[in-house]
Parts: structure tokens; sequence; C-alpha cells
């Protein structure tokens, strides 16, 4: 009985115990949460999506090696300010997105003082243009401290312990969502910045692209900035407009001199970045990216990050490059001009050696002048490993049939790199290709008439016929210009015969097809003709504009005879229309069309009574047996008629 007691009691304290023990770790662990040092850098960027609706992005690079795990935020809360009052127009809270780490340039080349972590957060913001139209623009921000601790170029140590704290505010600016034109302005910040990846060499040259992607086409422009510090060293300072505190440098450093070398650290205006340092240590750094737009700043995205940099071994030899002359069938290390003509084989061979050996070797070709993202991929043998300092990689490289560029130079860079650490070395060869190619020559197209006016019940035939000059296959197509689509009994037909080709363009139109109240209706086509050169294929085109409209139908020019003397002399013998034949133009009958339409004519003596009635156009009326006297007739149309009298005689 009594050891029961004593096992119970002691599984009690053991609970207790353990309980407290959580709840210190939880302690320990909340308190690391908002006391680390981690802070890398990282930046804020705008991304519209559609109407007024913007992705809100906000990279973190956390420093695995000298922060705290318990320092990484699950979220984020950002604030929005407008710039000309300085008023915080909203807050924004965002979730993790994702979280991987930084991988190095080359995997081979880890060096334990340097692991970073991209943590990336994100939400939807919907940025209501009643709020967000002061032409003066708005910034983003989000404030963190703490920076490492172990930051050689500037102040940054625990401020529990009295030192200087320096945390990083995250800042970018952006324009009004509409112009003073109330226009939306649909603008997105510069995007996809990659991370500083790889450490530097002291004494050794060092560069990074650290460039942005503007998806409006504006300009950027790239320089170094001050690093922002925050306004209180606290885990998560409370939120102000600006202007922001900067950091405070080491004696010895400043914003000219952020990292010592010969070059000092530079960036270049497409965002390059290089240096040669002169000294190691852990250096904090800043850019800043402008974007404008049709010459005016409508935006700015800053960058911190910091770079290592470490005494590394001793740097080992670049590849060398070579390449096979075509025209001496020489080897050379020089870059060189090529013309290729004719139906010369477009190939080069190249040929990479290492003094080192026991390095990996890779090539790679650089459009200068031109756009290409296949090229790469045209290598027999794109990399391999070379044991020795004899040994030799092979490669070639044949441009296609269809060049990039026709007779005129390709500049291209070909570059061999290896696997030195941290960053490779290479070896380029610039080559300046031409290939001469005969220019292809656009086919003709010809036709009589481009402008055409017809009416409903008119048969409408355009030919039109086209020719190769180089004897390339050619086909037609027709397009309509308008928004309205082609009537369906419009036809287009054509006959190739490789290089040549007749076809014809014809309609007959029915009342339907006019408008509805059948006014007028225009279409507007495109006779395209084109060959099938497989690499600059050519065309030529003819605009066709066909109007339809109902014919006119009035009775302003119809004077018919109005006596008639029935006496066999050939002259005024009967009343009648004129549909054929020589007459006189008065006599004939105004046409029908879509609107109005020939019923009939009537003739009535003066009594009333009617003598005579026909449906047909071509009427003749000679009196009959009627007696001499006055009668009086109506033409009818479906939507008006025409009246008269005829006087009949009788004798001679």
């Amino acid at each position: 009985m009594v050891n029961t007691i004593i096992i119970k009691y002691i599984c009690y304290i053991y609970i207790v115990m353990k309980n407290i023990f959580i709840v210190i770790i939880i302690f320990i662990t909340s308190t690391c949460q908002i006391k680390a040092s981690h802070i890398v850098g990282g930046e804020i960027t705008l991304q519209h999506q559609n109407g007024f609706n913007y992705k809100v992005i906000m990279t973190l690079y956390f420093d695995q090696v000298n922060g705290l795990p318990g320092a990484e935020d699950q979220e984020v809360t950002l604030y929005l300010w407008e710039k000309r009052t300085g008023a915080m127009r909203t807050s924004i809270t965002m979730p993790q997105f994702s979280n991987n780490l930084v991988e190095y340039s080359q995997p081979e080349c880890v060096d334990a003082r340097l692991l970073t972590k991209k943590i990336v957060y994100e939400a939807t913001i919907y940025l209501d243009p009643e709020r967000y139209n002061d032409q003066e623009g708005y910034y983003i921000t989000w404030a963190r401290c703490c920076r490492n601790y172990v930051i050689d170029n500037i102040f940054s140590s625990d401020p529990e312990t009295g030192g200087i704290g320096a945390g990083q505010t995250f800042y970018t600016e952006f324009p009004a969502v509409v112009d003073e034109n109330g226009i939306p302005t649909n603008n997105s910040t510069p995007i996809n910045f990659e991370p500083l990846r790889d450490y530097a060499c002291v004494n050794r040259y060092f560069e990074a692209d650290f460039s942005g992607i503007d998806t409006d086409g504006d300009s950027l422009a790239y320089s170094l900035v001050h690093p922002l510090s925050v306004v209180e060293a606290v885990p998560l300072p409370p939120a102000t407009p600006a202007p922001y505190p900067e950091v405070v440098f080491q004696p010895g450093y400043s914003l000219e001199n952020m990292i010592p070398g010969n070059p000092e650290i530079s960036i270049s205006n497409e965002g390059l970045l290089f240096l040669n340092p002169s000294l190691t240590g852990l250096f904090v750094f800043a850019v800043k990216v402008e974007e404008f737009r049709n010459g005016k700043k409508i935006g700015e995205v800053r960058r911190d990050f910091q770079m290592l940099i470490i005494d590394c071994p001793t740097e080992g030899n670049k590849p060398k490059l070579t390449v096979n002359e075509p025209e001496t069938n020489e080897i050379t290390d020089n870059d060189i001009e090529v013309v290729f003509s004719g139906e010369d084989q477009t190939c080069l061979e190249f040929f990479i050696q290492d003094e080192d050996g026991g390095e990996n070797v890779e090539i790679k070709a650089i459009p200068v002048n031109f756009s290409a993202s296949d090229i790469d991929g045209l290598f027999s043998i794109k990399s391999g490993f070379l044991n020795g300092s004899e040994d030799t990689l092979k490669t070639s490289i044949c441009i296609p049939d269809c060049p990039y560029i026709i007779n005129e130079p390709m500049i291209i860079d070909f570059v061999a790199i290896d696997d030195n650490c941290p960053q490779p070395l290479s070896d380029t060869l610039r080559i300046s290709l031409t290939i001469i190619r005969q220019d292809n020559v656009a086919p003709e197209l010809n036709l009589d008439r481009t402008e055409v006016t017809i009416a409903p019940g008119d048969n409408f035939v355009l030919p039109f016929d086209a020719y190769d000059f180089d004897s390339d296959s050619i086909f037609a197509q027709l397009f309509g210009l308008n928004t309205r689509d082609l009537p369906d009994s419009l036809k287009f037909e054509y006959l190739s015969r490789f290089d040549e080709l007749n076809g014809v363009l014809s309609w007959s139109p029915e009342c339907s097809d006019l408008n509805p109240g059948l006014s007028p209706v225009s279409f507007d086509m495109q006779i395209l003709v084109k060959d099938v050169d497989k690499c600059n294929p050519k065309f030529d085109t003819a605009t066709v504009s066909i109007t339809l409209a109902d014919d006119e139908s009035n009775f302003d020019g119809y004077e018919p005879a109005n006596v008639i003397t029935a006496n066999g002399d050939g002259i005024n013998d009967a009343f009648v229309s004129c549909e054929f034949g020589d007459c006189d133009n008065s006599f004939i009958l105004p046409p029908d069309n879509c609107s109005n339409q020939y019923e009939g004519i009537t003739i009535v003596n003066r009594w009333g009574q009617e003598v005579y009635h026909t449906k047909e156009r071509d009427f003749y009326w000679d009196g009959n047996d009627n007696s001499a006297g006055i009668y009086f007739y109506e033409i009818k149309y479906s939507n008006r008629s025409y009246k008269g009298h005829i006087s009949l005689l009788r004798g001679n």
C-alpha cells in the first residue's frame, strides 16, 4: 500500500515538473521570437492584377547562421501611407507564402558561415481609386528589429545590453492608381529580384545581378543608397510615416564606402553589382531602384542585403576557350568575324581546356545584338569534365537554316566557365557572324477596284490575281476589317498554281443584307496574299470597301404621254411603258427596290369605272373600244403611287 502511494506521488511530481519545463520552453521560444537578430535584407513589391486589385509581396531574407528560429514571423503587417500628407491609408496583414533556403550559384561552394533563408509574404489588396488618387503618390513600409550583431560596417548590437540596435525599414513607393484624368495607371513596381547567393573573396573581383524586371516597360535606374534603420530599436517598431532613420556607419565606412575595395562596391545602370573587396567581414549595403515613365519618376523600391567576404583559397586558372576559324581552318583564341554565304554549313567548332585539371567546364552562348532563347540548346556538347590540363572538351554549334539575323552581323559572346568557388572563372570569345542569304521578295497582288457601291439584286464580281517573283508558293486569305461579320453569301475563291494565283470575290446581296430600316451598310475587308518562305515570309494586301445601298425609286423623271390618238399612224397610238428597246427615257417606270415594288396600273373613265388593269410592268393600252374623252390612271407601288390623266382622241 505504502509503495503504491509513493509511486503515485513520484508520478505526480514528474507530471508537474514536466509541465513547468514545457512552460519554460514556450516562454524562452516566445522571447526569442522578438529579441533575435536575424535580418539579412529584402524588399516590398506591388503587382497589378486586374481592375484596382494589386498583389503585395514582401521578401525577407533570414540569416540561418546568426539568427534564431524563433525570430521567424508567421505573418507581417505592412502600412500604406500618402506621400503628400504622411497620412496612413491602411494596413495589410500578410501570411507566409513560401519559405526556402537560398541556393548558391555553385552548390559545391557551400560555406558554413553563409546560409540564408528566403521568406515570402503575400496578400491581395484593393486600392480604391477614390482614396488612392493623389498624384504625389504613396509608399508602403514594414519595420523590424534587428539586423545581425556581427556586422562590421554599421553599429548593430543588442540594445538591451546598451548597444546601438539597427533594424530595417522596408520601403517602396508607388504612384496613384489613376492619373490626373482619372485613367487607371495599372502600374506594377519592378519585380523578380534575385538574392545575393554567394560570398565574395577578399582581393578577388566579384559581381552579381541585382536587377529587377519592369513588366510595364518603364525604365529603371539603380544606385547605392544609405540603408534605413527603425524609429525605435524594439522587435516590432511603431508604425510611423517617413522620414526614417538611417543606420549608423562604423568609423571608416560611409555611403560612398560601404564595402571598401578597388573598386569599392558599385552598381551599374543595368543593376550589376560589382566590387573587388579589400577586407573580410560581414557588410550591409542597400540599393535603390527608381522607376521612370515618360521621363517622370513614378516609384521606388529599396533593397537591403548583407555580403559575406572571406579569405578564399588561392584562385585557380580560368578555362581557355578557342575556336576553329572557318576561313583559315586555324585554331585561335582571338575574337573573329565570320561570313557564311550561299549554301555554306553555318557551324563553328570550339575547344575548352583548363590548366588546373579536375574541373567541370561548360560553354554558353549569349546574344549581344539580338534575342534568342534557344541558342544554348544548339551546342553538340554543353558541358564536361576535364581530368587534366591536357584534356580538351570539343563542341560545335550550327546556326539554324533560318538565322536570327539575315545579311547583318549577329554578335555572340561564347563563354567557357569552370566550377571555381565562389563564382566560376570564365573565358569569352566575341564572334561576329554574318549569314548571307537572298532576301525574300514579297508577292504582288493586283485587282481592278478597291471601292464599289452596289444594290440588292446586283451580281458583284471582283477578280484578282497575284504573283511571287522569287517562285515561292503563295496563298490568299480574306479578313473583315469592320466589327461586324462579313456576309455569309460573300464568296472568296481562288486557284493557286504554286507561284501564281487567280481568284474572285463575288456577292449577290439581298435586301436582308441592308441595315435595319434598309439604310446603307458598308463592309471593309482585306485580301492578303502571302508566300511560304520558311525563314522570312512576306505578303501583300489590298483593302476592298463595298457599300450596299438600296436603289433610288422615284417618279421625278417619269413623264409619259398624256394624249393618245389610237388611229394606227404609229404616233402616240397607245399609252405604254418602256422596259426594253429604243424609247424615250421618260416612259421608263422607276425600278423596284427593297422598300418600293411595282404592283400594277389601273385606268378609269370620268365616272370611275375601270377600263384597264394589269400587273405587268410592260403595259399597253390603246383605248380598246372606249369612246374618246379623258381617262385617269394610277400606277401603284407598294409604298407610293403615281397618278395622271390621258386624253383619248378618235379620228384623224
